[in-house]
């Protein structure tokens, strides 16, 4: 993410070392732009400072993000979990297959919305 001017640079500045300067620029351009942030964490210093920075209202679930996406025809969850399995396949690390679990619970919960969205 660029930043454009001294105000998202102010925003960021306070943040950055808490947060990590990728989170912190992210955070500062949407609260400064008036843009949305997507994240899967639910607590901890990033939501608090998305929460803090852009509100509540401006937060979007990942998982909700891509239930939109396989409702609106723009992905599949056959992609989706294959994209998953692919990355199951090369997972080495114990925390790649951490990233995975969490990758393949954040698709329960997509396949969740969508049937919320969808009805019964």
């Amino acid at each position: 993410v660029a930043l454009d001017g001294i105000e998202e640079q102010a925003l960021m500045a306070p943040i950055r070392d808490t947060i990590g300067a990728a989170d912190a620029a992210c955070l500062a351009a949407a609260a400064h732009r008036g843009g949305l942030v997507a994240s899967d964490e639910q607590r901890g210093k990033f939501m608090r400072e998305a929460r803090r920075l852009v509100g509540e209202a401006r937060l979007v679930r990942l998982h909700t993000l891509l239930a939109e996406a396989v409702v609106a025809g723009l992905v599949t969850m056959d992609r989706l979990r294959g994209a998953v399995a692919a990355l199951t396949a090369t997972a080495t690390s114990a925390r790649d297959r951490d990233d995975v679990e969490h990758l393949e619970r954040v698709l329960t919960r997509v396949e969740s919305a969508i049937v919320l969205r969808r009805g019964p």
